[in-house]
């Protein structure tokens, strides 16, 4: 009985992974399963991933990398230096740094055709030169930006890729930023305060172990919000780029603004989402993040 129902299972598995995987592949890409899948259908592709993971690459190129916690305002940031004409950026996140397998085309499918994403496979050796040639594949620009906010746990490789490469570290209060995930998709972080309030406190820490900092430029959401020129005149001084009071308001037309968790990101900024936790959340929950985050947020000069 027990050999019957594993054979069952192993074929209801496979049956999953060969014949269905596709399709769910199509519709879960932000799902752990999904990535899962990709590499079961591919196995030689881990190999593949380790060496361009491991693959040494430099380049001079100046680079602008928006790296924080999800739902910390690193979308917004990103818009703002955007506005700047000599930066050019895409409105996805590539997600080249991370364990997710990136000779999966599916990944890319909705940025990128099928050609060009084998073109750009072909003519490089490691992840960062692949990043850098779909770059300058679509821009023509002296300074690309690139928004993934998990890529904060790769700053050493980004830094030895890209020698000009400067990091933007978004931080948002822990318990504000956990709430605004609630509202927002694909955001696995989220599912519960204590799961959000680990990762933030690991965001956080990623950043502290990083040993060139003199590169790093840290903004507060909530002061970004409460006085945005000021942040913005310290954060594009130390990007050299020309700051103009009228980058603020500029049209940020931006397609993700039809989804329900970047409504805002067309309209101006306001401070109306700062400490809704105080309303919002349970002093259980305020005491997880707390216990989790209490010294990241002394750090950052939060309310604990």
């Amino acid at each position: 009985m027990l050999m019957h129902m594993l054979f069952r299972h192993c074929c209801v598995f496979l049956y999953l992974v060969f014949f269905k995987g596709a399709r769910l592949m199509k519709y879960k890409k932000h799902s752990q399963f999904y990535h899962v899948l990709s590499y079961l259908r591919n196995p030689w592709h881990l190999i593949r991933n380790y060496r361009w993971a491991k693959k040494s690459f430099a380049s001079n190129q100046e680079f602008i990398f928006v790296v924080g916690a999800p739902r910390s305002g690193t979308t917004l940031i990103q818009k703002l230096i955007g506005n700047a004409s000599e930066v050019s950026s895409f409105e996805f996140e590539t997600e080249v740094y991370s364990k997710k397998n990136i000779f999966d085309y599916f990944r890319f499918s909705e940025f990128i055709s099928k050609q060009e994403y084998l073109d750009l496979v072909a003519s490089s050796s490691s992840r960062s030169e692949f990043l850098l040639r779909w770059h300058e594949r679509k821009f023509n620009s002296r300074v690309f930006l690139e928004k993934t906010p998990q890529h904060v746990f790769f700053l050493d490789e980004i830094f030895r890729s890209f020698r000009s490469a400067k990091i933007v570290n978004v931080v948002r209060d822990p318990r504000d930023a956990y709430l605004s995930g609630l509202s927002g998709k694909n955001i696995p972080q989220a599912r519960s305060c204590m799961s959000y309030a680990k990762y933030w406190r690991d965001c956080i820490s990623a950043v502290n172990a990083c040993g060139n900092k003199s590169r790093i430029y840290t903004v507060k959401y909530e002061d970004l919000v409460v006085n945005p020129n000021d942040s913005l005149k310290g954060l594009f001084e130390f990007l050299g780029l020309h700051f103009d009071d009228r980058l603020i308001s500029l049209p940020r037309e931006d397609h993700r603004a039809s989804k329900r968790e970047f409504i805002k990101l067309n309209k101006p900024i306001d401070s109306s989402s700062v400490a809704k936790w105080k309303m919002e959340l349970t002093s259980q929950e305020v005491d997880v993040f707390l216990n989790i985050c209490g010294e990241g947020m002394i750090q950052y000069g939060y309310r604990v």
